[in-house]
C-alpha cells in the first residue's frame, strides 16, 4: 500500500497534535489521518476513531456543491475558499476557511486529497452583527434626517426602523404622568395602536423600565418573570424591550418595542446598544422639542410686541406726516408767491418747525427699520460737491445767525463715487446739527478728504466734523451711539431731541461698510470721524456743474395725471402743484373710486397714497395688473406710514416709484420730468398750427384766462349760448389731441349740474399752455 509512510505512529502521533484542523484523505475520500483539532472543531468526540471512514459518512450534511469541488480537487486541481458556510445536522449555520490540496505517492500519482480548515463561525457573526449594527445605524440616520419640520413623522419613522431592525412589531414612545401611560408617537404594523392611546402604567411593561430606570427586555414572557405581569395577561405580548426616555434629567416615558411572538434569538450586546443609542436620540429630540416650543411661545410674545411697536410707529408716522405733508407743502407753494419779508420769515419758521418734528419721528422710524433689517443701502454716482453745496446751503444761516464760524473744506478735485446719497447726507445733516445744537461760540468745521489706496478703482473717503462745543466727558463717550441715551442733561442744552441720531448714524455707516468714531474733551469740543475705504469709483473727475433749474418751473404738457388720497388737503397740496407745473390733474378718493376713473379715462400717470378706506394703494396697484379690463398704469405711491419701503416692485410692476409723505415737491417734479421724458408717446399730442386758427376769439379768451377763473361752474352758467357753444365746438374740435376734451364738452352740452370743476382747471389750464407758447404759434 502507498501509505506506508503515512502509518508511522510517531508520524501519526506528530500530525494528531498539529493546532490546526487537517485531514488527510484517500481518493474513495476516507479518513487516513486528521488532527485532534478536526474532531473538536466539528463536534467530533475525541476518543472516536475516524480513520478508514468516508468523509460523507462522518458529515451527511456535506452539500453537493463541496462534493463536486472535492471531486475536482482529486483530479488535480488545488481549490482555496477563504468565507463559505454550510448547515449542521442540528440546523446551525457553520462558516469555515479551507485550503484542498492532492497529494502524490511514490509514482507521483494522485492518491488523495489533504484538507486544512478553520471554523470561522465566531468572526463572521461578529462581522455580520457590525454590518447589521451599522444599517441599523444608517436607517436610524436617514430616519432622523428627513422631515425635520415634521417632528411627528421623524420619530414615527424612527419606531418603524426600530421594530424592523429588532424583528418585532409595535414601536412605542411614550409619556407617564402619575399612573398613566400615554402613546404620543407609535407604530403598530396592524395599525390598531394609535397615538393618545392611555394606560394605566402598572398594567404595561413599562412600570418594570421605570423601576429599574434602565433598559429592561424579555424574548420569551412565558419563560420569564414577565409570565405573571398584568401586561402578558392582558395583551398577551411575548417579548419586549424597553429604556427610559429623560427630558433635562427627568423620566418622563419609555421607548420601547415589543410583539406578540418570541423572539427566535436573544438580544444582542449591539441590539442593547442600538435600543439605549435610540433612546438618548429620542430624549434628545423631544428636550428640544420642548425648548423650541419654548423659544416659538417667547418668540411670538416678541413678535406681538414688535408687531404692536410697528403699528404704534405706523399710526404715529400716519398721524403725524399726513398733516405735516399739506403744512409743509403749502408752505412751499406760499413761498413762491409771497415776496413780503415778514410774511416769508413766518413762512420759514413754519417750514423749520415742521421739519425738526418730522426729524424726530424720522429718527424713531429709522431705528426701527435698523433693528429689523430693513434698512437697505442703495448706491449710486454721487458728486460729493453737490452734497457739501447743499449741506452749507442748510446750516450757513443757521450757523451766522448763531455766531458761529461756518466753514466747509474739501479737495480741489474729488472723484465722482458710488454712496447712497440720502443717507450719506442724513448722518452729515445729523454730525452737523449736533455741532450746531452744541456750540454757544466759536466754530463748525466739516472736513472731507481722500486717503491712499491700492488701486484707483477704490476711493477711502475720510469726512471730519469738529466743533468748539461743550464737549462730551470720558466717562459718558462710550454711551454717545447708544440708542436713546443723552449725554448732556436738559440744563446744559437748549434744545431736546430723542437721543437717536448718533446710534442710527453708526448703523448707516456700518451698513455703508465704514466706521465712526469719536474723539472729545468736555468743554474744549468734539471731532467725529467718519471713514469709508472701499467706495467704488464711478469717474475719476466730476462732470462740469449742472445748470440750476427752478425746480417749480412749467415742465408739463397736459399729461393726465391722476392724484389718489382719502385726505383732501393732501390731493389740493398736489392737484394744485401739478397744475403749476403744467400737467392736468384729476382726482380720486381711493382705490376703488380710482378705479372707475381709471377705465373711464386712462391717465398718463397715477399719485397713490397707500392707506386708505375700502381700497388701499397695494391692493389697487395688484388689481391693475390682474384685471384685464382694467389699463395698466404706471404708479408713483406716497404714504404718511413707514412701511412703504415693504411695498415690492418686483411684484407689483407697475410701480415706478415710492415716496414718502411728507412728499417734497421738488422730489415729485424730478420723477415727472424724467418719467415723461423717457415716455413721450404717453403725453398729449401737441396743437396744430390749424388747430390753433381754428379757436373763436371768444374761446380762445376763454381759455387764456381760465385758470383765473375762481367758480368755472358758475362761468359755464352765465355764459350766453353762443359762447357756450363756440367752446364745446373747440372742445369736440380737438377730441383726438386729449382724450379728456370731448367728456368734457359733452357734460357741458348735457348741462351736468355738477362739474369735475379740478379736472376742467387742468385740461383747459394746458390749453392754455399751448395757446400761450410762442414757440407753438
Amino acid at each position: 500500500m502507498p501509505f506506508s509512510l503515512l502509518n508511522h505512529d510517531q508520524l501519526i502521533r506528530f500530525v494528531r497534535r498539529i493546532p490546526a484542523a487537517v485531514a488527510v484523505f484517500d481518493r474513495q475520500l476516507r479518513y487516513i489521518v486528521y488532527t485532534e483539532r478536526w474532531l473538536r472543531d466539528y463536534g467530533l468526540p475525541l476518543d472516536r476513531d475516524i480513520t478508514g471512514l468516508s468523509h460523507y459518512e462522518v458529515f451527511p450534511e456535506i452539500p453537493e456543491r463541496w462534493r463536486q469541488i472535492h471531486q475536482e480537487v482529486l483530479a488535480g486541481k488545488p481549490f482555496r475558499q477563504e468565507e463559505d458556510w454550510f448547515i449542521r445536522e442540528d440546523g446551525k449555520t457553520e462558516w469555515v476557511k479551507y485550503d484542498l490540496d492532492p497529494w502524490y505517492d511514490a509514482e507521483d500519482s494522485i492518491g488523495g486529497m489533504i484538507m486544512y480548515t478553520e471554523v470561522i463561525t465566531a468572526q463572521v457573526e461578529q462581522r455580520l452583527a457590525w454590518q447589521k449594527q451599522v444599517e441599523r445605524m444608517q436607517l436610524l440616520y436617514q430616519a432622523a434626517s428627513q422631515d425635520a419640520e415634521n417632528l411627528g413623522a421623524q420619530l414615527t419613522e424612527t419606531l418603524r426602523v426600530g421594530t424592523r431592525s429588532l424583528g418585532l412589531s409595535i414601536g412605542i414612545i411614550s409619556e407617564i404622568r402619575g399612573q398613566s401611560y400615554r402613546v404620543l408617537y407609535c407604530f403598530d404594523e396592524n395599525g390598531q395602536l394609535q397615538p393618545g392611546t392611555e394606560f394605566e402604567l402598572q398594567n404595561t411593561y413599562c412600570d418594570l423600565t421605570l423601576d429599574r430606570g434602565t433598559i429592561t427586555y424579555t424574548e420569551d414572557a412565558r419563560n420569564s418573570i414577565f409570565k405573571g405581569h398584568p401586561c402578558y395577561q392582558n395583551f398577551g405580548l411575548e417579548s419586549y424591550v424597553g429604556v427610559p426616555i429623560r427630558r433635562r434629567g427627568k423620566i418622563v416615558g419609555t421607548l420601547n418595542f415589543s410583539s406578540a411572538e418570541p423572539r427566535t434569538t436573544p438580544f444582542t450586546a449591539l441590539e442593547v446598544e442600538f435600543i439605549n443609542l435610540m433612546s438618548r436620540w429620542v430624549s434628545s429630540t423631544l428636550e428640544r422639542q420642548e425648548i423650541e416650543e419654548d423659544l416659538s411661545a417667547a418668540r411670538k410674545r416678541a413678535e406681538e410686541a414688535n408687531r404692536a411697536k410697528s403699528d404704534f410707529l405706523a399710526n404715529v408716522s400716519h398721524e403725524i406726516r399726513t398733516p405735516m405733508n399739506s403744512i409743509l407743502g403749502f408752505s412751499e407753494l406760499l413761498s413762491q408767491r409771497v415776496n413780503e419779508p415778514i410774511a416769508r420769515r413766518y413762512l420759514q419758521s413754519i417750514t423749520n418747525s415742521g421739519r425738526i418734528l418730522l426729524s424726530l419721528i424720522n429718527d424713531l422710524l429709522d431705528l426701527s427699520k435698523a433693528e429689523a433689517g430693513k434698512i437697505e443701502i442703495n448706491a449710486a454716482p454721487v458728486d460729493l460737491r453737490e452734497v457739501m453745496a447743499e449741506i452749507d446751503s442748510i446750516f450757513a444761516i443757521q450757523m451766522t445767525n448763531k455766531g458761529l464760524r461756518f466753514s466747509i473744506e474739501t479737495p480741489d478735485s474729488m472723484p465722482i463715487v458710488f454712496l447712497d446719497r440720502a443717507r450719506f447726507q442724513q448722518v452729515l445733516v445729523n454730525l452737523v446739527g449736533n455741532s450746531l445744537k452744541y456750540t454757544e461760540k466759536g466754530f463748525v468745521r466739516v472736513r472731507l478728504s481722500f486717503g491712499p489706496t491700492e488701486t484707483s478703482e477704490i476711493a477711502h473717503l475720510k469726512l471730519e466734523v469738529e466743533d468748539s462745543g461743550i464737549g462730551i466727558a470720558e466717562e459718558k463717550r462710550a454711551l454717545i451711539f447708544s440708542p436713546f441715551v443723552q449725554v448732556h442733561r436738559k440744563e446744559d442744552r437748549e434744545q431736546s431731541g430723542t437721543g437717536l441720531g448718533l446710534a442710527i448714524c453708526q448703523r448707516l455707516i456700518d451698513l455703508m461698510g465704514g466706521g465712526i468714531s469719536l474723539k472729545s474733551t468736555a468743554g474744549q469740543g468734539s471731532l467725529f470721524t467718519v471713514e469709508l475705504p472701499q467706495l467704488r469709483v464711478a469717474m475719476k473727475k466730476p462732470p462740469p456743474p449742472r445748470k440750476h433749474r427752478h425746480r417749480f418751473e412749467r415742465q408739463g404738457h397736459g399729461e393726465r395725471i391722476l392724484v389718489v388720497d382719502d385726505d383732501i388737503e393732501n390731493r389740493s397740496l398736489l392737484v394744485n402743484f401739478l397744475v403749476q407745473l403744467g400737467y392736468a390733474p384729476s382726482e380720486a378718493v381711493n382705490g376703488r373710486d380710482a378705479l372707475e376713473k381709471v377705465m373711464q379715462v386712462t391717465p398718463d400717470l397715477i399719485f397713490m397714497d397707500i392707506s386708505m378706506p375700502e381700497m388701499d394703494g397695494v391692493t389697487f396697484c395688484a388689481t391693475m395688473l390682474q384685471r384685464a379690463d382694467v389699463p395698466t398704469c404706471p404708479v408713483v405711491i406716497n404714504s404718511a406710514t413707514y412701511q412703504i419701503e415693504d411695498v415690492s416692485t418686483q411684484t407689483l410692476t407697475n410701480v415706478i416709484a415710492k415716496i414718502p409723505k411728507p412728499v417734497a415737491l421738488d422730489q415729485v417734479a424730478e420723477i415727472l420730468r424724467q418719467y415723461f421724458a423717457q415716455h413721450k408717446g404717453g403725453s398729449p399730442t401737441m396743437l396744430s398750427a390749424d388747430q390753433r386758427r381754428s379757436l373763436t376769439p371768444t374761446a380762445r379768451q376763454l381759455l387764456i384766462h381760465a385758470r383765473d377763473l375762481p367758480d368755472l361752474e358758475r362761468l359755464a352758467k352765465t355764459l350766453d349760448f353762443r359762447q357756450l357753444d363756440a367752446l364745446i365746438r373747440v372742445l369736440h374740435g380737438l377730441q383726438h389731441v386729449h382724450i379728456d376734451l370731448k367728456r368734457l364738452a359733452d357734460e357741458l352740452t348735457q348741462g351736468k349740474e355738477r362739474l369735475d370743476l379740478e379736472e376742467i382747471r387742468g385740461v383747459l389750464s394746458w390749453l392754455k399752455n399751448e395757446l400761450n407758447d410762442p414757440a407753438k404759434s
